[in-house]
C-alpha cells in the first residue's frame, strides 16, 4: 500500500516538472531580448518594462543608435538608415545602380555647385544653398510668399521627410531674406582682408645742374684783370664751391623731408589698413558666429539642431526656426 502510495506521488511530481516545463517553454516562445539593455522582452510589449525602447524602432547601421520608425537619417552620427532607398524619393535602388531609376538623382548624394559638397539633401548642409530643381523653386516661392504673405499659406503635412526638410530649409528666414546680403558683406569683408598693399613709388633726388657763374662786365685794363681774375678766381671757385655745397644739402634736406613725409604717410596707411582688416576680421567672425548660433528647433525630439531640418531624423514632424 506503501508502495503505491509513493508510486502515485511520484507519478503527480513528474507531471507537475512536465507542466512547468512546457509552460516555460511557451512563455520563451511568446518573449523575446531587448536589443538594448537584453532584458526580456514580452512579444507583444510596445517598450521593454527595463529601459523603454521600443522594439519596433529603427537601429542605425553605422553606429547601432536607436531610431524613430518614420526617420530616414540618425540623429546621433547623421548616416541613412534607409539602406535600399533613393536619398531624395526613396524608391528602391540597387547597390550596382549609380542613379535613382524614380527621379534619377545620383545614389551617394549630388555636390553642390556652389561649394562641392556633395549633399543628400535639397539643400547643401555647408553653404545652405539649393542643390535640386526642386529646392530651387521651393525658394523662389518661399520669397514670393515673403513679399506677399497671404498668397499662400504654410503646410501643415508633408509626404516625406525630405519634402519637410525641403519646406523648413527655404522658409528660413535668413535663406530667404537677408542670405544674399550677408553673403555679400562675407564677400567684401574677405576682399578686404585679401586686398594686398598697393606699392610704394620709388623716390628719385633729381640733380640740379651747377647754375653758370655771372657774366660780369669789366672796367679794368686787361693787365687789372688779369691780376684781378687771378686774385678773385680762386674767391669765386671758394664761394661758388660753398654756394654749391649749400644748394645740395638744401636739395638733400628738402629730399629726405620729403621721403620722410612719405613714409609716414606710408606708415599711416599700413596701420589704416591693418586696423581695418582686424575690424573685417572681427566683424566676419561675429557674422559666422551669428550664423551657427542659429538653429531649427524640431518637434520630433525637441532638438535644437544648429545645421538645420537637415539634421533632424523626423522633420516631417514639424519644427520652426530660432
Amino acid at each position: 500500500m506503501a508502495y503505491q502510495q509513493a508510486q502515485k506521488a511520484g507519478t503527480e511530481k513528474k507531471e507537475i516538472i512536465q507542466s512547468r516545463s512546457v509552460q516555460d517553454e511557451s512563455s520563451s516562445q511568446n518573449s523575446s531580448i531587448c536589443p538594448n539593455c537584453n532584458a526580456e522582452l514580452p512579444e507583444e510589449a510596445i517598450f521593454c518594462p527595463e529601459c523603454g525602447f521600443s522594439p519596433k524602432q529603427q537601429q542605425c547601421p553605422k553606429c547601432g543608435a536607436p531610431a524613430s520608425p518614420t526617420a530616414d537619417i540618425c540623429q546621433v552620427c547623421g548616416a541613412w538608415i534607409l539602406e535600399g532607398q533613393c536619398k531624395f524619393c526613396y524608391a528602391e535602388i540597387s547597390d550596382e545602380a549609380l542613379f535613382c531609376p524614380e527621379c534619377g538623382k545620383p545614389k551617394d548624394g549630388i555636390p553642390c555647385p556652389h561649394c562641392g559638397n556633395l549633399s543628400i539633401f535639397d539643400f547643401c548642409t555647408k553653404c545652405g544653398k539649393p542643390v535640386t530643381e526642386e529646392a530651387t523653386l521651393e525658394l523662389q516661392r518661399a520669397q514670393d510668399e515673403m513679399l506677399n504673405p497671404a498668397s499662400s499659406a504654410a503646410p501643415k503635412t508633408f509626404s516625406s521627410n525630405q519634402e519637410a526638410r525641403r519646406w523648413f530649409n527655404a522658409h528660413n528666414p535668413l535663406t530667404a531674406a537677408q542670405a544674399p546680403e550677408v553673403e555679400a558683406e562675407l564677400a567684401r569683408l574677405e576682399a578686404l582682408i585679401n586686398t594686398e598693399p598697393e606699392p610704394e613709388p620709388e623716390i628719385t633726388i633729381e640733380e640740379t645742374p651747377p647754375a653758370a657763374p655771372p657774366v660780369r662786365k669789366s672796367l679794368f685794363s686787361d693787365k687789372q684783370l688779369a691780376s684781378i681774375r687771378k686774385t678773385g678766381a680762386v674767391v669765386d671757385a671758394a664761394i661758388h664751391k660753398r654756394e654749391e655745397e649749400a644748394r645740395i644739402a638744401e636739395e638733400k634736406r628738402i629730399a629726405e623731408e620729403k621721403r620722410r613725409a612719405e613714409e609716414a604717410e606710408r606708415k599711416r596707411k599700413e596701420e589704416e589698413r591693418q586696423r581695418q582688416i582686424r575690424e573685417a576680421q572681427a566683424l566676419k567672425e561675429a557674422l559666422e558666429r551669428q550664423l551657427r548660433a542659429r538653429g531649427w528647433l524640431c518637434n520630433y525630439a525637441g532638438v535644437l539642431h544648429s545645421g538645420g531640418p537637415n539634421e533632424c531624423g523626423c522633420p516631417g514632424m514639424g519644427g520652426y526656426w530660432v
